[in-house]
């Protein structure tokens, strides 16, 4: 079962606490969003997972 089964079996009032408990915390799901994307990203690219500052 994948994340979005789960979501089609949860009720209206689950889905509407789901959502004002994301709208209360946007920032921090913000910031592990970018997180996965980073690691995929290095991950795929074999790259350092720590941003680098370009000298110039």
């Amino acid at each position: 079962m994948n994340a979005l089964d789960h979501l089609h079996d949860m009720s209206r009032d689950m889905l509407i606490d789901i959502i004002h408990t994301l709208g209360r915390n946007w920032v921090t799901v913000d910031g592990l969003w970018f997180q996965i994307i980073e690691r995929e990203f290095t991950r795929k690219c074999g790259r350092s997972s720590r941003w680098q500052r370009q000298e110039g």
